[in-house]
C-alpha cells in the first residue's frame, strides 16, 4: 500500500468505549493531532495485522491517551499497533522517509497543512470525503483540494 491517511484528533474521544472507528479517529487524525479522525477506510481489524502509525503529538498526555487507546485496541481485536513518535518539526521527513523506502505508515499525523497538500498533489495520501459525509462528522475542520477533504480536525 503507497498511500497513507492522515487527520486530526477530536478532544471528544472516549478512550473508554473505543472500536476501530473510534481509534482510527482518535490517534490519526491523526493529522496534527494524535489520535485523528481518521479511520483509514482500507483497514478492516483483524487478528494478524500490525499497524504502524507515525504520531507527531509528543507532549506526555498525548503519549499516555494514544498508548491507552492503542492497547485498548489491540486488546479488543487483535491488531497490533506500532507507534513511532517524532516532533511535529520532524514528521513530514519522515513520513517520506518511509514512503520512499517503499514501507509508508498506515496512520500519520501531520502538523503543516502545506504538508497535507504535498502528500495529496503527490498521490500518497487517499482523500478522507467519503468518511465524513459517511460518518457525518460535518465540516468542523475538513480541509478541500480539488474537491476532496485531505484532512479532517
Amino acid at each position: 500500500m503507497d498511500k497513507l491517511s492522515l487527520g486530526a484528533p477530536s478532544s471528544k474521544a472516549n478512550v473508554s468505549d473505543i472500536d476501530r472507528r473510534r481509534f482510527l479517529k482518535t490517534t490519526a487524525g491523526a493529522a496534527a493531532g494524535i489520535a485523528g479522525s481518521l479511520s483509514a477506510p482500507y483497514v478492516n481489524a483483524q487478528s494478524g495485522v500490525t499497524l504502524r502509525i507515525l504520531n507527531a503529538e509528543t507532549t506526555a498526555a498525548s503519549q499516555s491517551a494514544l498508548r491507552d487507546a492503542c492497547n485498548e485496541y489491540e486488546s479488543k481485536f487483535g491488531v497490533k499497533i506500532v507507534v513511532d513518535s517524532t516532533p511535529i518539526s520532524g514528521g513530514y521527513a519522515k513520513s517520506m522517509a518511509a514512503i520512499n523506502a517503499g514501507a509508508p505508515y498506515d496512520i500519520a499525523t501531520a502538523g503543516y497543512i502545506a504538508h497535507i497538500l504535498q502528500y495529496a498533489m503527490a498521490g500518497h495520501i487517499v482523500p478522507l470525503t467519503d468518511l465524513v459525509k459517511k460518518y457525518s462528522w460535518g465540516k468542523q475542520g475538513t480541509w478541500s483540494y480539488k474537491g476532496e477533504n485531505w484532512f479532517y480536525l
